[in-house]
């Protein structure tokens, strides 16, 4: 391919067509016109596909130029079309000559198809109409089609590819199609078989894609699956999805990046190389404008730009470099480059940073500046430019007119209070006059007022006055002042300390020279439940509204998380009577975003659990630019080196400890920042998540010891203990209805035992003291096993403590009938359905009840033992201990007999 130069003008003048309403009207467009009729779309698209010189691709496998593409529309690159489809669906190329040329491989063309909110079909019909043709079609489904002019080629060594941006859309559903069907099989519609649809799903009918605008605006970059025969029609969801409930969302510079090896490997043509997959984000450009008092000029100011973006090599998955322009904002809303007012200024210069200086004028004036990100490709010290322009946010500086100008500081500590979702604040902002010079003009006739600024969810800029200061100027030539805090701004439904400022009452003081300095506390609560905190505040002193401080910022740490369930297979489950299987595979996962920080003040991110009182999880530990996820002592996957992008981690969580339903999850972020020497701990939360997640009540009672005791052939002293062991299932509707099975073991120092493994059969004399679990038990009703065993006795200054461990396996499958499940349920390992593991422990002391005499069976007091019969799983009798579980059936002297298990 090649250089960007030489990229495709879609806005020609000669590939102007023309088209017919319905109506009969005949209308003249360029490509680059957003297209709306139903017959202008199709014109649209027809022009595209029959123009030889409109680029397109030519073969599926791009890199190794296999799987050439043929354009005539009677048949696909792989004969599947061929001149048996049906006429009806021929319309859009009536007008087109015949045969259809293949296109210049000299680029690519994209478009963007939004699809009606309204349209929902299936098998070609669309609310109980025929889709009779490609204009009906259109018609019921499309909403629009733009072509994409701004587009750019990346001769990236591995990943070659082209990237294309929409700009200023509002959209709830879309796709893109491209120039060239690369996939074998497209159906019978020879719209398909023409123009390459990106799905960003992997099976039939699932959106995947709802969400996607918090996704998107998150930083995310969301990848493509498979090239789609029938976006939207057969199977609705295979387009991207912003909301399940069709609300429009407003986004700019929507990126696309169209990988050449993106179907390598699959000889079919249709499912995307993951490593390579078509891959979709919002480009994002950020500028930061700050003034302060110039240091080597006296009457000048300092004015710094700062520009960011969000796009490097993980974003497209391809290395290309930036540019950038940098404008002033006129008034009347044009733009003027800088380099115009400003000669240091190089333009298009590839620095993120610029700073120059400004004389100070007589009255107050304001800059705007804005910056156009342009993504290139460099060969040496050439420059191929593309045709994208990504703008930032307008920023502005304000240069007061000649009058006091103050210097500023500020210290910021934030505690997170988990019970209230509120970051609570204390912020302590210090100015001094910057000169003496600026000392000696300080106003006195109206107050300065100390503001607090943010930007909300929406990107309006937010500001109110903590304070404000008066001056008086004495005949000494000094000042006292009155600062009177605001009522309104002092938010301090929880504190941070007790040492908030009162806003009765204004505090006086003394200002002697510009060494003087005056301390402002603002204390303030920002609620974390939706996470639209701001990530940063400033703060600025100002006179009547025009700013006379530089802005001290205080930043907000912030992430995202999200929770699920975790299954496990119902193989998994029937092969569980060990615990082999860690309840963490069958319970909960926690997924949140860990970033480094440019400062590195993050040091920790805490996941808690809010139970009765909140419980850590987990942790990510952040150490030398790495990001460490630690459950208790574990540590779960390698360390990762996420960077300013972050690296989304799944924190896994057991079932058994989720205290409530649903299970509620908060991340709180630790950061560690040092003022004048001394270093401080700040905690920063961000909004819960929740899953509805099935719980168990666990509890033991009517514990018994018989007054029986006697002392075994090995010297041991034992007697027969017993209890009842209750359990009731939590099932949330919404996601595990059903119990599908339960285990309980009995846990003691001398063995451990699965009390529902015991067969029935054997358990002579005890029937009505023992019950089996059984495997599927509707509801959530409670279900009780009787527990019987006899054991060594403890010694006299010792207790026997037993740990009961119950396990619920919960489905959200329907259950019909009671089966024990067996390792033959599946042979393929994953049968349907989902299943979950909730454990829950209970440590029961039986040294705390009173002795008992009632226990069946064990009423001998001086007993001793004449034989013992070992029985296995399958009911056989041996003198001998069978290989695995045995059942042990003990024949007293009195000729009473007791049964207890054990494992070989």
């Amino acid at each position: 391919m090649t250089a960007n130069a030489a990229v495709f003008n879609y806005a020609d003048e000669k590939y102007r067509f023309t088209w017919t309403d319905s109506a009969g009207v005949e209308h003249s467009n360029l490509l680059t016109d957003k297209a709306t009729d139903p017959d202008h779309i199709l014109a649209l698209i027809a022009k595209v596909y029959a123009t030889p010189e409109i680029p397109g691709t030519i073969y599926s496998n791009e890199i190794n130029k296999t799987g050439k593409i043929n354009y005539d529309y009677h048949a696909s690159q792989t004969g599947n079309i061929t001149s048996s489809t049906p006429t009806k669906y021929l319309d859009w190329l009536e007008s087109c000559s015949k045969p259809i040329s293949a296109p210049s491989e000299n680029g690519k063309t994209v478009l963007f198809v939004e699809i009606k909110p309204t349209f929902h079909a299936k098998g070609g019909r669309w609310q109980g109409v025929d889709i009779k043709s490609n204009r009906d079609f259109v018609k019921y489904c499309y909403k629009s089609v733009q072509l994409l002019s701004s587009h750019m080629r990346v001769n990236d060594t591995n990943n070659p590819g082209y990237m294309f941006v929409v700009d200023n859309i509002t959209t709830n559903r879309f796709f893109f199609i491209s120039k060239g069907r690369a996939r074998a099989d497209a159906g019978n519609y020879p719209l398909w078989t023409s123009f390459e649809q990106v799905s960003p799903t992997s099976g039939s009918g699932a959106t995947v894609t709802t969400g996607l605008a918090d996704s998107l605006k998150n930083g995310s970059v969301y990848k493509a699956i498979h090239s789609c025969g029938s976006v939207p029609i057969i199977e609705q969801g295979h387009e991207f999805t912003i909301t399940g409930n069709s609300e429009l969302n407003a986004f700019s510079n929507l990126t696309l990046y169209m990988p050449d090896k993106r179907l390598v490997q699959d000889s079919y043509y249709s499912n995307y190389n993951p490593t390579y997959a078509p891959r979709t984000f919002l480009y994002l450009c950020t500028l930061d404008a700050d003034v302060k008092p110039s240091e080597n000029h006296d009457g000048y100011f300092t004015i710094s730009l700062k520009w960011s973006t969000n796009f490097n090599t993980a974003k497209i998955g391809a290395q290309a470099e930036e540019q950038f322009y940098v404008y002033v904002v006129n008034d009347n809303g044009t733009y003027t480059q800088l380099h115009e007012s400003d000669a240091t200024m190089q333009t298009p210069t590839q620095s993120r940073t610029h700073t120059y200086e400004v004389p100070q004028e007589a009255d107050s004036r304001i800059i705007r500046y804005i910056v156009a990100a342009n993504p290139i490709e460099k060969s040496g010290n050439d420059v191929n430019a593309s045709s994208i322009f990504i703008y930032s946010n307008v920023d502005q500086v304000q240069i007061p007119g000649r009058q006091a100008f103050f210097s500023q500081a500020s210290e910021y500590l934030s505690r997170f209070d988990i019970s209230s979702q509120l970051n609570v604040y204390k912020n302590t902002i210090s100015i001094k006059p910057n000169t003496q010079g600026d000392y000696e003009k300080i106003e006195t006739t109206q107050a300065y007022s100390m503001m607090r600024r943010h930007t909300d969810a929406d990107g309006n800029v937010q500001e109110i006055a903590i304070a404000n200061l008066k001056f008086n100027k004495a005949e000494n030539g000094t000042y006292s002042y009155t600062l009177k805090y605001n009522a309104d701004a002092q938010n301090t439904d929880v504190k941070y300390d007790d040492n908030a400022p009162s806003t009765a009452e204004g505090i006086s003081g003394t200002l002697t020279s510009n060494d003087g300095v005056i301390y402002f506390y603002d204390y303030f609560n920002a609620s974390t439940a939706s996470n639209d905190q701001p990530s940063q505040y400033n703060y600025v002193l100002q006179l009547d509204g025009v700013q006379t401080s530089n802005s001290g910022t205080v930043p907000v740490y912030k992430t995202t998380a999200s929770s699920h369930l975790v299954s496990v297979t119902k193989d998994q489950v029937a092969g569980d009577s060990n615990r082999g299987l860690d309840a963490t595979e069958g319970g909960l996962a926690v997924d949140f975003k860990g970033y480094i920080d440019a400062d590195h003040h993050i040091k920790r991110y805490d996941v808690y659990r809010l139970d009765s009182d909140p419980v850590i999880v987990g942790n990510a530990q952040c150490e030398n630019g790495y990001i460490t996820l630690i459950k208790g002592n574990r540590q779960i996957g390698d360390p990762q080196q996420p960077g300013l992008e972050g690296y989304t981690f799944s924190l896994p969580d057991e079932l058994s400890s989720s205290q409530s339903t649903p299970a509620i999850y908060v991340p709180v972020i630790t950061t560690n920042v040092t003022f004048a020497g001394a270093t401080v701990t700040n905690t920063y939360g961000c909004s819960r998540t929740a899953v509805d997640a099935p719980n168990l009540e666990l509890k033991v009672d009517n514990l018994l010891v018989s007054a029986s005791k006697w002392v075994d052939a090995n010297g041991h002293k034992r007697c027969g203990y017993g209890a009842t062991v209750h359990l009731t299932p939590i099932l949330p509707e919404t996601t595990a209805p059903y119990a599908y099975y339960y285990r309980v073991w009995r846990l003691a120092a001398d063995d451990e035992t699965q009390l529902n493994s015991l067969p029935s059969s054997i358990n002579t004399g005890w029937e009505n003291d023992y019950e089996d679990i059984k495997p599927f038990y509707p509801g959530n009703a409670e279900i009780q096993v009787k527990d019987v065993y006899v054991a060594n006795m403890p010694n006299a200054d010792e207790s026997r403590i037993v740990t009961y461990i119950a396990r619920l396996y919960s489905t959200d499958q329907a259950q019909s009938h009671p089966a024990v499940p067996r390792k033959a349920a599946s042979a393929s390992g994953t049968a349907a359905g989902y299943y979950y593991i909730t454990e829950k422990r209970i440590d029961v002391d039986y040294s705390s009840p009173a002795v008992a005499t009632g226990i069946d069976g064990i009423t001998t007091a001086q007993a001793t033992p004449v034989s013992e019969v070992y029985y296995n799983v399958m009911g056989i009798a041996s003198t001998r201990p069978h290989p695995g579980m045995n059942v042990v059936v003990t024949t007293l002297s009195d000729g009473s007999r007791l049964t207890t298990k054990m494992m070989k």
